[in-house]
């Protein structure tokens, strides 16, 4: 009778760790797509290279996962060169302003109704001090930008913003609005932030303000980076 009884014990244990495994093998099937957002943050961004999923689908609308990795973000002369070695008429940037690129790959995994992704206008910029900026993105041509997707595809672009120059601690959210959960994303740079590539070469060369030339010393002019009076000539001074 005992014998009967450990059978039958052993019986019921096996087909509760049967009915496990479908949980199991979902849970890690779930968790291979990206790493867990829960500890995502304001004050805990995720740095380049770590990836993270946003799931909206029990909304109403823009209801879709995606899976997000922040592959570079690039500012100042970094950025500027960037952008106009891709297309020289685009424009510089205003006085006091600064160009600011994040480069993410997004994988779509799910869109409910399979309707259109567009998450090139859903980043915004956060300032030190919570404010945002209320552009949602600058166009620049030449730039291969985010654009809109479908369930399973997979791309890898740009959102561009102009931000202050002395704008530190910068952060990245996704979605801007709306009250749902957003995942957060570091604004440092990765590369580049002190490159002193300028539209006027460097500033400390012969015959700039701060390195004037003297009498008799030949100074270039080169204004060919310039998508206006493109020109370049060489004056000399023997008086």
């Amino acid at each position: 009778m005992r014998k009967i009884i450990s059978i039958l014990l052993a019986l019921s244990m096996l087909v509760a760790l049967a009915g496990c495994f479908p949980r199991a093998i979902q849970t890690m099937s779930e968790d291979s797509r990206g790493e867990d957002s829960s500890s995502n943050s304001r004050s805990n961004p995720a740095k380049a290279g770590k990836t993270l999923i946003y799931n909206s689908m029990k909304e109403s609308y823009d209801a879709f996962e995606l899976e997000i990795t922040l592959v570079e973000v690039l500012r100042g002369g970094a950025a500027l060169r960037l952008i106009k070695q891709a297309d020289n008429y685009n424009d510089p940037p205003p006085a006091g302003k600064e160009y600011f690129m994040a480069k993410f790959k997004i994988k779509a995994l799910r869109s409910k109704n399979d309707e259109e992704i567009n998450p090139q206008y859903m980043f915004n910029i956060v300032r030190k001090d919570g404010s945002t900026y209320d552009d949602l993105g600058t166009y620049v041509s030449g730039v291969k930008l985010l654009s809109a997707m479908y369930e399973g595809a997979t791309q890898e672009g740009y959102v561009v913003f102009l931000v202050d120059e002395d704008d530190n601690d910068l952060l990245i959210v996704f979605p801007e609005y709306g009250g749902r959960s957003r995942l957060w994303f570091s604004g440092k740079p990765t590369d580049g932030r002190d490159d002193d590539y300028s539209l006027l070469g460097d500033p400390n060369r012969l015959g700039s303000r701060d390195n004037p030339a003297k009498l008799n010393e030949t100074a270039n002019y080169n204004g060919v980076d310039l998508s206006y009076r493109t020109y370049e000539f060489t004056p000399s001074f023997d008086r």
